[in-house]
């Protein structure tokens, strides 16, 4: 005891120097601690309860940083579902231009056959009207040939009724003057048989 009361213990401040208390600023409690300002015990409460309220800070930045937490592994989750609906979009697109491929191939094929069918279809209509041209010919010859025979039939059918009608007006003529002939009256002619020689006997033969 001799040797705390003979030596006191240092009171520094905050820069480390040995700290002197005004006269009169000190004070000893009953309970024998070292001296120290009457202001300090309040000062150490506000300091306790500003470290309990930053501890509690401290607790809530925790609980805040646990929540940030566990929405970073939420999007770590969200993400790692996004790049499996990405891996899907790449497999659809995949998908998508194998069908584009097949597609191509297609048209191309179906290109070709309509070009192949316009060639044939380009074939046959200039077939087809080559012969339309020969058979538009052969109905111009045709009815020409018709045409000229309806024509020497007409001919040949008023030939033949004027011949008809000149026969029937002969024959006409020749009845009017029968007609005519047998109203008149004919003289009685009287036919006499020819008289037939006298045979003359043959003379008898001498002996």
């Amino acid at each position: 005891m001799s040797a705390l009361s003979n030596n006191p213990p240092k009171v520094v401040d905050i820069t480390g120097e040995p700290w002197i208390a005004p006269e009169g600023s000190l004070r000893v409690d009953s309970g024998g601690r070292p001296p120290h300002p009457p202001d300090m015990e309040p000062r150490l409460n506000r300091l306790e309860h500003a470290v309990e309220g930053i501890q509690g800070e401290i607790v809530g930045i925790k609980g805040e940083i646990v929540g940030i937490k566990g929405e970073i592994v939420g999007i770590k989750g969200e993400i790692v579902g996004i790049k499996g609906e990405i891996v899907g979009i790449k497999g659809e697109i995949v998908g998508i231009k194998g069908e584009i491929s097949g597609l191509k191939i297609a048209v191309t094929v179906l290109a070709g056959m309509v070009t192949l069918a316009c060639g044939l279809s380009f074939f046959t209509l200039t077939r087809m009207e080559a012969g339309f041209a020969r058979v538009d010919v052969r109905m111009d010859a045709a009815a020409a040939k018709t045409e000229a025979g309806f024509a020497a039939l007409r001919s040949d059918m008023a030939a033949d009724s004027r011949a008809l009608r000149a026969e029937l007006a002969g024959y006409t003529s020749a009845l009017a003057n029968v007609i005519t002939a047998t109203k008149q009256q004919v003289p009685q002619v009287i036919v006499l048989p020819t008289p037939l020689p006298t045979p003359v006997p043959a003379p008898a033969s001498q002996p």
